[in-house]
């Protein structure tokens, strides 16, 4: 299980439960990947694509799109939000989510991270 599954699975986290829906929706359930952020943002501009950016502006900020992030609504922008000062305010977590990207880990072991 990953730090993000732990954290949206956990009611005492202190995220409201949509923040940890978002979440959960962007985590691999099968295969290789299993646990690790979907290699592409879920599609639109809601709550999902939200968690998913704001979760990859950590794992791999290279893959995150500025253009979705300015063109959020208002309910996945507050998602954004949410997610964003939790991440801020549990430091060890930031480092955790690094590991939650395939090509990050990928990356860091060749040294080009």
């Amino acid at each position: 299980m990953s730090i993000i599954e732990t954290i949206a699975n956990n009611p005492d986290s202190g995220l409201s439960q949509s923040a940890r829906d978002a979440m959960l929706a962007c985590v691999a359930k099968r295969g290789k990947g299993k646990g690790d952020l979907l290699r592409t943002c879920p599609p639109g501009y809601g709550p999902d694509a939200a968690a998913w950016q704001c979760l990859m502006l950590y794992a791999n900020p290279y893959k995150a799109s500025i253009g979705r992030v300015l063109f959020m609504r208002d309910e996945a922008r507050a998602i954004h939000r949410e997610i964003d000062e939790w991440i801020i305010a549990h430091p060890g977590v930031a480092g955790q989510i690094l590991n939650c990207d395939r090509d990050r880990r990928n990356l860091t072991k060749l040294g080009a991270w």
